[in-house]
């Protein structure tokens, strides 16, 4: 009898994600929220007091292309497709490595909120790599009897 997940019905909601796919696209979910909150609050009341309009743009507008990003992984996610994982892999790993430069400035936020921001882009990307590879045992082994 064949224990894996069950079978892909094309272009609908899959019910048998892995352990690491749906942890992945919880993260994602979290994070997608998270900087939804937090950008606002951050440009408002900590970026424009500090260097003004025309300098909050950019950061303001690198977020929402995360954020983008993100709500199309945990669509494709949720659909079972490989390559979302690898998204959530690859925009985890560089808003990580970002936020370690950034946040960690002395006029960067609290250390608790940096640590926060720095460290749950790292655990998608660490889940949307073990995501990926559930993905292609998945795909690639045959059914076991």
């Amino acid at each position: 009898m064949f224990h894996g997940p069950s079978v892909v019905h094309y272009g609908a909601v899959r019910s048998g994600l892995t352990i690491w796919q749906k942890t992945t696209v919880a993260l994602l979910l979290i994070w997608a929220v998270t900087l939804a909150i937090e950008v606002p609050y951050g440009t408002i009341f900590q970026l424009i007091p500090r260097r003004g309009v025309a300098a909050s743009i950019g950061p303001v507008v690198l977020e929402a292309v995360f954020v983008s990003l993100m709500v199309l992984f945990i669509i494709y996610g949720l659909r079972s497709r490989s390559w979302a994982y690898l998204g959530a892999t690859i925009i985890g790993t560089v808003h990580a490595l970002i936020s370690a430069f950034v946040y960690f400035m002395p006029v960067g936020p609290p250390l608790a909120i940096a640590v926060y921001l720095t460290a749950l882009p790292a655990l998608v990307g660490l889940a949307g790599g073990g995501a990926v590879i559930d993905a292609r045992r998945t795909y690639t082994s045959p059914p076991t009897t």
